[in-house]
């Protein structure tokens, strides 16, 4: 997966209509308007648009995407080691160390999106951590140059 820079507008800037009734929301809101019809005219004379550094909803879009994609495969692999008394035994400890009570309803469901996560977050502060010292901290086995763009 590869990151690009996007041009993104704050939001959410009225929860309601009755804002726009207040003087400092309209002025938000003709301000995103005039920098969005900024942009337009640029493409519009097929200019680039300037580069924009992604916000929180940036990431937390792409950390929600991992973990929704993550977590089903997890929730299988979980279930297929529980068949292992040991691996059982392991993760019942662990689960209980987590504050997680064993007989919560789905808990598999709940436990594969805590593991994808954690295993997100950690993936994401690798790739942030390993572009700035790239140099001290190789890329991951098996990542190609795509991640290393993260």
């Amino acid at each position: 997966m590869e990151l690009h820079l996007l041009k993104t507008y704050r939001v959410p800037l009225l929860q309601n209509l009755e804002e726009w009734n207040l003087p400092s929301q309209k002025t938000a809101v003709l301000e995103v308007a005039r920098l969005i019809l900024e942009d337009l005219a640029r493409l519009y004379r097929q200019e680039s648009l300037p580069a924009y550094l992604p916000d929180k909803y940036y990431f937390i879009d792409i950390l929600s995407t991992a973990i929704y994609q993550l977590a089903p495969l997890l929730e299988k692999h979980i279930r297929q080691r529980k068949k292992d008394p040991a691996h059982l035994a392991a993760l019942n400890a662990w689960t209980v160390q987590q504050g997680y009570p064993l007989a919560l309803e789905n808990l598999d469901g709940l436990l594969s999106r805590h593991w994808a996560y954690s295993l997100a977050v950690r993936l994401l502060f690798y790739f942030t951590i390993q572009r700035h010292f790239s140099k001290y901290l190789p890329p991951l086995e098996g990542s190609g140059n795509s991640y290393n763009e993260l």
